[in-house]
C-alpha cells in the first residue's frame, strides 16, 4: 500500500474515533438513562392522573397548584426513574442507613416545595442516611405493595416505611402482587445515540439533562358556556384547583366509618421486607378533618351543599382505620407508627399544617412528619 494513502487512512480512522468518543461523551452527559432499563414510575400511576401518550416519566418536570391557597406553583423534579428524588443508585457503596418511603401523594409532597417532602424531613440534613421518596400522586395500597415487590430486591433498603393515608383503607382491598420486575440493566457498552434512538421510539422522548419544562398534574375543565361560576369552579375551569374536592368531604366521611380494608396487605409487605433483610415500618397519616374542625368554614366553600355543623370528623366513629390498622400490625409484628395524636396536638396549638382548600399538607407538615417518624424509627433501635 502506498504509505502516504497508509498515512491519510490512519489519520482519517483516528479523526473518526476521536469524533466517535467527543459525539459518544456529550450524548452520555446530554441524555443519561437509568441502571434500570425497565423500572419507571409510569408501571405504577393510576390511569387518568398524567396523559396515557405518556411512557416512561423519567426527568420530568411536573406542578400542582390551588390557587385559592396560593398562587404558587409547586414544582416536583423527577429523577431518570421518573420519581420526585435525587438520582438512585442500584448499589449503596457509601455505607449510608438507606430508607425507601412508599405512599401516595403526602410522601411525594405534593403542595411543597423540592426539600419539604416527608423523607426530607427524615433525613434531616443527616450525612449517614439516604432517602428514597417512592411517593406517587393518586395510586394506594395496591400500588404500594406492587413498589416495594420490585424496588425492595433491587435497592435493598436497610428500612422501608409504608405511609398510609386516611383515604386509603375505605375503598377497595388491596391487590397482592402476583408479579415482580425482572431488572434489566442498561448495556453499558451500547453507543448512546442507539440507545437514545431505540428509547424515543420505544418509551418515549428522552429528554436531556438540561431539560427545564413543566407540565401540569391538573388539566383545565371545561365548563357549559355562559353558566356563572364561583371563585373555586373558575379555578378547577383553568386546571389551577383539584376538581376532585368537590364532594370528597362526603366520600371522606363514608370510607372513614367503614371497616378498614386490609385483606393481606401487613403481612404481604413484611414477607417482602424480610426476604430482603429490610426492617419494615408501617405509618398512619390522617387527613385534616380527622383532626380539627379549623378546615370546615373552607370545605364549604368547596361544597356548599354541606352542614359543617352535622359533620364532624373529629369523632370517634371517623378514627377506626387507625386502630385496625394498628392491631393488624402488631399481628404481624411490624413497628407501627399513629400520627393522629401529634398532628391533632400541633393544630390544637393552632399550628395548621395543611393547606385550607387543597388536602395536602404545607411543606411544614411534610417536615414534621418525616422528623417524627425518624424519632420513631430512632425509639425502635432501627438508626
Amino acid at each position: 500500500m502506498n504509505p502516504t494513502r497508509n498515512r491519510k487512512l490512519k489519520r482519517t480512522l483516528v479523526f473518526l474515533l476521536i469524533l466517535f468518543v467527543l459525539q459518544e461523551t456529550t450524548l452520555r452527559i446530554a441524555f443519561p438513562v437509568p441502571e434500570i432499563s425497565n423500572f419507571d414510575r409510569c408501571y405504577y400511576v393510576s390511569k387518568g392522573i398524567l396523559p396515557e401518550s405518556r411512557h416512561h416519566l423519567r426527568n420530568q418536570n411536573w406542578y400542582w397548584m390551588s390557587s385559592p391557597d396560593t398562587h404558587h406553583r409547586f414544582v416536583s423534579e423527577m429523577n431518570l426513574y421518573g420519581f420526585r428524588d435525587d438520582e438512585w443508585s442500584v448499589s449503596n457503596n457509601s455505607g449510608k442507613t438507606r430508607v425507601l418511603f412508599l405512599g401516595d401523594s403526602f410522601v411525594e409532597g405534593i403542595m411543597a416545595e423540592q426539600h419539604e417532602t416527608i423523607p426530607t424531613g427524615f433525613k434531616n440534613e443527616s450525612n449517614d442516611i439516604e432517602v428514597m421518596n417512592a411517593g406517587v400522586l393518586g395510586v394506594g395500597p395496591t400500588a404500594y405493595l406492587q413498589l416495594a415487590t420490585d424496588m425492595a430486591p433491587i435497592f435493598k433498603p436497610d428500612i422501608a416505611i409504608m405511609c398510609i393515608y386516611a383515604n386509603d383503607l375505605g375503598q377497595n382491598v388491596p391487590i397482592i402482587p402476583t408479579t415482580h420486575l425482572k431488572a434489566r440493566h442498561h448495556a453499558i457498552l451500547k453507543p448512546r445515540f442507539m440507545t437514545w434512538i431505540s428509547e424515543n421510539s420505544e418509551r418515549g422522548p428522552l429528554y436531556s439533562r438540561w431539560h427545564s419544562g413543566e407540565e401540569p398534574y391538573l388539566l383545565p375543565f371545561v365548563s357549559k358556556h355562559g353558566q356563572e361560576l364561583t371563585p373555586i369552579q373558575r379555578a378547577i375551569k383553568q386546571g389551577t384547583f383539584n376538581g376532585n374536592r368537590v364532594g370528597a368531604i362526603e366520600e371522606e366521611a363514608g370510607y372513614l366509618r367503614v371497616r378498614a380494608q386490609l385483606g393481606a396487605c401487613v403481612p404481604y409487605f413484611v414477607q417482602v421486607c424480610k426476604d430482603v433483610g429490610t426492617e419494615p415500618i408501617i405509618v398512619y397519616i390522617p387527613s385534616k378533618h380527622q383532626l380539627t374542625r379549623h378546615y370546615m368554614p373552607f370545605e364549604q366553600a368547596v361544597n356548599p351543599s354541606i352542614n359543617p355543623d352535622s359533620l364532624d370528623l373529629t369523632t370517634i366513629e371517623y378514627q377506626r382505620h387507625a386502630a385496625e390498622l394498628k392491631m393488624a400490625c402488631k399481628a404481624s409484628g411490624v413497628a407501627f407508627l399513629d400520627l393522629t395524636p401529634i398532628l391533632k396536638s400541633e393544630e390544637e396549638r393552632k399550628n395548621h399544617l395543611y393547606w385550607n382548600y387543597d388536602e395536602h399538607m404545607r411543606g411544614t407538615g411534610y417536615l414534621l412528619v418525616g422528623r417524627e417518624i425518624r424519632k420513631f424509627a430512632t425509639s425502635k433501635g432501627l438508626l
